[in-house]
């Protein structure tokens, strides 16, 4: 099965930066094992949707804007050795 790398970009999340609360975006860069690119960006999205840092355990509503979109999909050879998980955030 091959390996993929794929570039993603959050918005509209409600978080909290430096003290702030307000609407922020990310992005972050996964790497996973997939059949295909489609199989892919399904893969990544739950992975994303799975981590604790983009889950909100706030009221429901407040998620109704939020969207994760891949921005791309990249085969690669073999999967990094580090592949350390996070993501850049920044207000909107």
């Amino acid at each position: 099965m091959p390996y993929y790398e794929c570039s993603i970009r959050g918005a509209h999340f409600p978080a909290e930066l430096i003290g702030k609360k307000g609407m922020c975006g990310f992005n972050t860069t996964r790497w996973l094992e997939a059949d295909d690119p489609d199989d892919a960006e399904m893969k990544v999205v739950q992975m994303l949707r799975g981590e604790r840092s983009f889950q909100w355990r706030g009221k429901p509503e407040r998620m109704a804007d939020a969207r994760i979109f891949v921005e791309t999909i990249r085969e690669i050879k073999k999967l990094p050795k580090s592949q350390g998980g996070g993501a850049t955030w920044y207000t909107e």
